[in-house]
């Protein structure tokens, strides 16, 4: 159904009617959606890298806007991928700006952060809690002590890009 161009819930949703209920088919939405994201994966296990390549090719033939660039390491391995489709040019041309998608999330070592809670609302109230710049010094200064942050160049990168996330910084933008 996925090679037929049907998306993961509409085959799930095709499934339950044709076997007579979601009781009958024998898997949850869960296993389903698991199930077609490994199909999906299939081409590309083993850190095959060229059907990444070869997809994003084939979107540039499909779209005149469609722009691509990726980077390697000194080991030849795939370490960056940026790309831009038609739609991405305009809405960046009118709104000005874009979406990252750090794949590292889950290895670098802020994982365990990510599981504590009073990390978390700290976390919580520097991106969107604060009312005042001085407010937000003072909470980010507090938190970064707290959790030993203070020679992590992720959080101080984060921290130089304050005016482009803190809500407390940007009020007057949209």
């Amino acid at each position: 159904m996925q090679e037929s161009g049907l998306r993961p819930m509409e085959s799930y949703r095709y499934m339950i009617t044709e076997a007579g209920g979601e009781d009958c088919i024998g898997h949850t939405i869960r296993d389903h959606l698991n199930y077609c994201n490994r199909l999906k994966m299939k081409p590309i296990e083993g850190g095959d890298a060229q059907a990444v390549i070869n997809k994003l090719y084939q979107n540039m033939s499909d779209d005149l806007e469609f722009f691509f660039r990726v980077r390697v390491d000194g080991y030849g391995r795939v370490s960056s991928i940026f790309w831009r489709d038609s739609m991405m040019k305009e809405d960046y041309n009118i709104y000005g700006d874009v979406t990252i998608f750090d794949t590292t999330y889950r290895t670098n070592r802020f994982g365990a952060l990510k599981k504590d809670a009073s990390f978390k609302d700290a976390f919580q109230k520097c991106l969107s809690g604060c009312s005042s710049e001085e407010e937000f010094e003072k909470t980010w200064h507090e938190m970064i002590t707290k959790y030993n942050l203070e020679k992590s160049e992720w959080f101080s990168r984060l921290y130089a890009l304050k005016e482009k996330w803190e809500t407390a910084l940007n009020i007057d933008f949209f």
